[in-house]
């Protein structure tokens, strides 16, 4: 149903009119003697439809229908013309204001009919236009945070031009614009962040800090945000003057971090990029900002690194840390002793975090990381397997995206792991003797044991044993004590402590010739040189 007026200063016209409409379809139906009538009741109802007399007192049709299209709701309304003056300039004027239909006095039903239909027609038109423009403008905000995720990424991979920026921008309604910009990168700490640690149901938890995240910077001026990962939001900061305007950005990443941790129980890392000129240079302020959160690595989470701001990684203190103490820890099945080295040396970057270069910390790490897999692979021989029981994928593990406590955690669980592993698979009685005869060699290399004394001990025939070693190892048991010991004398040397036939005793060798040529055999240079 729809709301009819009929506006005529004679009533008889105004009822047949009325009566009319109401018998085709029962519509509602209301009446007015002026124009001014009309503009009162069209105040108070939301009328669909105006049949209109044009000749009337107080305010005649054709200045009804100026005012009436000055109502944002009435100028969709249709209106049809009843009128007994047949003349062009009328017609000329009311069909300018819209009128769809214009018909002389007097009137019979069908002329009525006609109208009416005519109306219905336009106004069915109208909604159903209407209704794919509402359709269209829900599915055009459906799809536009893919349309804004779109548009960073072409951003970030330099594939937009400035008059494609510009029509983007605008249709986003983004504060960007063509002037110097920053990005910062807020990534949420997955390890560290209590309240995704205690959950079954993280991924949807992380949905939501996400959530929340957005709509906080949101509120922030100068600022848009787009969702690069499933935890990391880029902010791009587009201030009227960044130094000016720098320290008010800087306090509400700290409010962010702040509120984040103390409520939600979530940890933030906020990496902030370089200063760019405008957004088609974005790709180089992303980029930096990015570098800044592996000083995560450094410094530990819940902190802002600003590109501008960290230390010059130029000179540097050369790395003192010796992986083979943590693995030799391993392979004795001394896990704790093994953490506890590795903890030590990650205590001491943390007290000290300015000596460290960030590279060579994460090369150190994979290092240990492939020295435990190398050491596994040689016991066990089921790296595959274990590599899938750890639910990650090793062999492709990054460090340069993860926290210092990020790293502990993940060692100190691989470290127990393998352990765990190694001895399991030591079982085995021939492993389990060549384990120990092992162990015997590192306890006693510096004194004259040989694969007699060493069989002796296990309670092992020397030949038999013999053959265990070399069937488990690929070594003899002499070769694999020399290595030993010329292992023990290759750090002898680099601390340059000790005479040449000390280093000799130390290790085991009585004769300091003999200690030469096994040490050249090893190692492929003499003692002297190796030292130098």
């Amino acid at each position: 149903m729809y709301n009819f007026l009929v506006v005529d200063d004679e009533k008889h016209i105004r009822d047949s009119v009325a009566s009319i409409i109401k018998s085709i379809n029962n519509d509602n139906v209301l009446q007015a003697d002026n124009g001014a009538t009309a503009l009162r009741i069209m105040e108070q109802e939301q009328i669909d439809a105006v049949i209109l007399d044009i000749r009337m007192p107080i305010i005649d049709g054709i200045s009804f229908l100026k005012k009436m299209r000055e109502y944002a709701n009435s100028r969709d309304v249709a209106v049809a013309i009843l009128s007994g003056y047949d003349e062009f300039e009328y017609a000329r004027q009311v069909m300018s204001y819209g009128v769809i239909d214009y018909i002389l006095k007097p009137f019979t039903r069908g002329d009525i009919m006609k109208i009416y239909y005519k109306i219905v027609r336009k106004l069915k038109n109208r909604n159903l236009l209407d209704k794919e423009i509402a359709d269209l403008v829900q599915r055009s905000n459906e799809i536009k945070p893919l349309i804004k995720q779109r548009f960073f990424i072409d951003l970030i991979q330099n594939n937009i031009t400035l008059t494609e920026f510009e029509k983007q921008r605008n249709f986003l309604n983004l504060s960007i614009k063509s002037q110097p910009i920053r990005v910062a990168l807020v990534e949420i700490d997955t390890i560290e962040s209590e309240l995704l640690s205690q959950s079954d149901d993280n991924e949807i938890r992380l949905f939501k800090i996400m959530d929340i995240i957005q709509n906080i910077v949101s509120e922030w001026i100068y600022c848009d945000c787009f969702s690069i990962s499933s935890n990391i939001v880029s902010v791009v900061w587009c201030p009227a003057n960044i130094e000016k305007d720098l320290p008010y950005f800087i306090e509400n990443i700290e409010l962010l971090i702040n509120e984040m941790a103390e409520i939600y129980k979530v940890i933030l890392n906020v990496g902030i990029g370089e200063t760019v000129k405008n957004p088609l240079n974005l790709k180089q302020s992303y980029d930096s900002a990015f570098n800044a959160l592996k000083y995560k690595l450094l410094y530990g989470s819940g902190q802002i690194f600003d590109t501008y701001n960290l230390p010059d990684q130029r000179e540097k203190a050369p790395l003192s840390f010796r992986t083979e103490e943590v693995i030799e820890k391993i392979w004795l099945n001394k896990p704790e002793e093994a953490i506890k080295s590795l903890s030590d040396y990650l205590d001491s970057i943390r007290s000290e975090p300015d000596k460290y270069h960030v590279l060579s910390i994460q090369l150190l790490l994979s290092k240990l990381l492939i020295d435990c897999l190398i050491l596994l692979e040689k016991e066990c021989d089921n790296l595959d397997s274990f590599i899938k029981k750890q639910g990650t994928n090793l062999l492709n593990m990054n460090f340069s995206n993860q926290s210092i406590n990020q790293v502990e955690k993940f060692f100190t669980s691989l470290i127990r792991n393998i352990c765990k592993e190694i001895m399991n698979n030591r079982n085995d009685s021939g492993k389990n003797a060549v384990f120990k005869a092992k162990q015997i060699i590192l306890q006693k290399y510096n004194t004259p044991i040989n694969v007699e004394s060493i069989a002796k001990e296990l309670h092992y025939s020397k030949n038999y044993f013999g053959q265990l070693f070399k069937a488990e190892t690929g070594m003899f048991v002499n070769e694999y004590i020399n290595l030993i010991r010329i292992q023990k004398a290759k750090e002898l040397l680099a601390s340059k402590k000790y005479y040449l036939y000390e280093i000799a005793n130390l290790v085991g060798f009585e004769d300091q010739q003999y200690f030469t040529r096994v040490f050249k055999k090893i190692v492929g240079v003499s003692p002297s040189e190796y030292r130098v």
